[in-house]
């Protein structure tokens, strides 16, 4: 697929895809990664847990076509394809899916849906739900499905075999910064925040709230999705942050603004 119909096919803003990793002047083509760190690839738009009981919404994703788990995970591996970027003779860029919430939601669906009552998805998710029983009975205990669908039905087409699937709580450390927390996992069970993660005593870059921002040793990425996803009604901190982590150690956090990331 093109890179513009794959962005097309999910959540991610399309000025941002193009400053951020398209366009010549781009943020990736700029500055030359080493590594690329991704939150919450998948948004799992079609069984959105805010769109359950809404009988209204999931009528217009059928009629949209946009209720198919499959096609959302197929979607999604296509946007990590588009985004990733081989390694040259600079040796950049490692990609890294960083183990996320709505990634997750994947695993959740498959606890709480009745296939009975979704057959548009019943297959896949017999299909989903047998590769984790099988894991469970093969003693995998970081059995991750996104990494699974990844690895067994997408990675052999495109190639791409050095995208690395964090697990849950598996750290990463570069430059001295911890780069293997999404941000939705608290201290003792609970919700995250910057300003929790600000008293660990460790300096890392998070994602989860969709706002930027930086408390002590914690800097916060915004997102690269549309800033209207339907459930954030109201006025709205989101932006369209990265964080720029240097060799040193040094941080930054570059916001875009109408399709730019610099002056």
């Amino acid at each position: 697929v093109g890179s513009v119909r794959c962005v097309e096919e999910t959540d991610m803003d399309e000025e941002v895809f193009r400053a951020g990793w398209e366009n010549d002047d781009s943020v990736v083509k700029t500055l030359c990664p080493e590594n690329q760190f991704l939150h919450d690839v998948l948004d799992f738009r079609s069984k959105n847990h805010h769109d359950r009981n809404d009988p209204f919404k999931n009528f217009e994703k059928r009629q949209r076509d946009s209720d198919s788990v499959e096609q959302e995970v197929v979607s999604t591996f296509e946007l990590i394809d588009t985004l990733h970027r081989e390694a040259n003779e600079n040796g950049w860029c490692q990609t890294w899916i960083v183990d996320s919430n709505h990634d997750r939601a994947l695993e959740k669906w498959l606890k709480e849906c009745n296939w009975k009552d979704d057959p548009e998805n019943a297959l896949f998710y017999i299909n989903c739900v047998k590769a984790k029983l099988e894991a469970i009975a093969n003693n995998e205990t970081r059995f991750h499905l996104l990494r699974h669908l990844w690895e067994e039905a997408y990675m052999a087409d495109c190639g791409h075999g050095d995208v690395e699937f964090l697990d849950e709580d598996e750290s990463c450390v570069i430059a001295g910064i911890e780069q293997g927390m999404h941000g939705h996992l608290g201290a003792n069970g609970t919700r995250g925040s910057i300003h929790q993660f600000a008293r660990l005593g460790r300096r890392a870059n998070i994602g989860h709230s969709h706002t930027a921002g930086i408390k002590d040793g914690i800097y916060q990425a915004g997102t690269s999705s549309k800033l209207d996803l339907g459930y954030n009604v109201g006025p709205s901190s989101w932006s369209h942050s990265f964080v720029i982590t240097y060799m040193s150690g040094q941080r930054a956090v570059i916001t875009m603004y109408r399709g730019k990331w610099r002056a």
